[in-house]
């Protein structure tokens, strides 16, 4: 089995929404001046577009299963105990 092939597994619809999602942050990546703004702005300058919409896409739902999965309520600005660490 490709690799790929194993990334398109799960819900086609809800892929192409988180996708799209994730395609109109990028596309406003250079006004946003937060965390997420940094990470996409570093996403376009070592990868194509789409590239950056797909690994953009598969962090929301990484933070969408999370959420659902250890029932709690999303907070988007809270500090990690690492995030901790670094400063």
């Amino acid at each position: 089995m490709r690799f790929a092939n194993r990334l398109q597994r799960g819900n086609c619809y809800i892929r192409r929404l988180l996708v799209h999602g994730a395609r109109s942050v990028i596309i406003r990546a250079e006004h946003r001046t937060d965390r997420l703004g940094a990470w996409c702005r570093s996403l376009l300058s070592r990868m194509p577009m789409n590239q950056a919409c797909v690994a953009l896409a598969n962090k929301m739902a990484r933070r969408c299963w999370a959420t659902l999965y250890y029932g709690r309520t999303y907070e988007e600005y809270k500090l990690h105990v690492r995030d901790l660490e670094e400063e």
